[in-house]
């Protein structure tokens, strides 16, 4: 059962409940007495607070999710550390061990302490993540930004990021399981409750049925959809009023979380500011101007390297490319996007850059439960003009379509 705390508004997973369900759905629920060692401890500890819909009855499965986020405040002050919180949706398969697909807003991260990026994920298993930030700005304090991760072109493996505004999918990724049988949506929350970061938000979520239909609607015969969180201090409603199953509200008190008696602050939601509508499409201007330094490149990889548990890699190579050529080095990404803003930036220069040593990407988003990608490969595509991370990732190998965007050179 959900044991539900009606003082403060948020839920708490039972042992119980989770041994009754089928073993390969447990890797991803947290355990309560677990899921509280985020409350003083670094990033390596990720808090969550979400809905979740798992498909516990035969056969009952989805082709797609779409949520429909605002994020009206998010403040990390750790943002230089690498700390983050996120507002996103997930489409989760269970069949494997931590495979998913997952995008929305990401804020801190080593980018901004309180202006979001929009942001797409994939892992297709423990030791093989990458994560694509968006350059350009996010969206306006309070405006909706919807995302669909679906399957657009049949049921076929190949799912799909495609946020509202766009014209057709953005972003692919090929080799999944043919259907989800676990969504999540909500915050993510990668800082110590100590630090004093903040974050108050909504999501609407959406399923797409095997008879091709959407529905604002999380729940079949098996169950529906129910939130909880793993932080005393941070605070949920679910389903929101006026709204199904699949829909929550979310926050971290503007006050942080420092504040030993702080979690009465949990027991009702902030006061929503007016919403600005629909956010727009993103603008993006490419980047121009001096090409940075080899060793500046280095430096970026030295310490994304450090932080992620290595400080003396084996080998540091490089190559000059474009954000899309680096992007489809690896064969299971394909990009779609055909609106202009897209287009300009996959066609951005990067310096592709792979290192090689023993990695734990400890800072990555991942759902609840999930853990920390580990891999002999760190993948980097830097922008040659800024040094902003387009995209990162782990794995156990270079990409294979690496060595075809022509000849690489060492950085030490």
């Amino acid at each position: 059962m959900i044991e539900h705390d009606p003082g403060h508004r948020t839920s708490r997973i039972s042992r119980s409940h989770i041994l009754a369900l089928p073993l390969v759905l447990v890797a991803w629920l947290v355990l309560a007495d677990d899921a509280l060692a985020c409350e003083n401890e670094p990033v390596t500890h990720h808090c969550y607070s979400v809905v979740q819909w798992y498909m516990a009855a035969s056969g009952e499965e989805v082709l797609g999710a779409k949520a429909e986020l605002e994020t009206f405040y998010a403040e990390v002050p750790r943002w230089q550390s690498g700390d983050f919180i996120t507002n996103e949706l997930w489409v989760v398969f269970p069949q494997w061990s931590d495979a998913w697909v997952e995008g929305g807003t990401i804020t801190g991260a080593d980018r901004s302490e309180s202006s979001p990026h929009y942001f797409e994920a994939r892992s297709y298993g423990p030791k093989e993540l990458e994560v694509f930030i968006n350059e350009g700005p996010g969206p306006a304090d309070g405006a909706v930004y919807g995302l669909y991760i679906d399957e657009p072109y049949g049921r076929n493996g190949e799912w799909c990021e495609t946020w509202a505004w766009d014209k057709g999918p953005n972003l692919c990724f090929s080799g999944f399981p043919h259907s989800s049988t676990f969504l999540q949506t909500g915050m993510e929350y990668a800082t110590p409750t100590s630090s004093g970061a903040t974050n108050f938000g909504t999501s609407i979520g959406w399923a797409y049925w095997t008879n091709d239909t959407w529905h604002e609607d999380w729940a079949g015969s098996g169950a529906h959809a129910t939130g909880y969180t793993t932080s005393s201090c941070f605070g949920i409603d679910d389903p929101i009023p006026g709204y199904n199953w699949g829909s929550i509200e979310f926050w971290a008190p503007e006050t942080g979380c420092g504040d030993a008696d702080v979690a009465g602050s949990a027991s009702s939601p902030p006061v929503r500011p007016p919403s600005p509508g629909q956010a727009p499409e993103p603008e993006y201007t490419a980047p121009t101007g001096p090409l940075l330094s080899d060793g500046r490149i280095r430096e970026i990889a030295d310490e994304f390297a450090s932080q992620s548990g290595d400080s003396s890699p084996a080998s540091i190579h490089a190559v000059n490319t474009s954000q899309r050529g680096a992007i489809e080095a690896n064969p299971n990404n394909q990009i779609r996007a055909t609106d202009p803003a897209d287009v300009a930036r996959y066609d951005g220069e990067v310096v592709l850059v792979t290192v090689e040593g023993s990695f734990t990407l400890a800072g990555a988003p991942v759902p609840p439960g999930a853990s920390a990608p580990t891999g002999k490969v760190l993948t980097l595509a830097i922008n040659a003009h800024t040094g902003w991370i387009d995209y990162y990732g782990i794995s156990e190998a270079p990409a294979s379509g690496v060595s075809a965007l022509g000849t690489s050179r060492s950085l030490g």
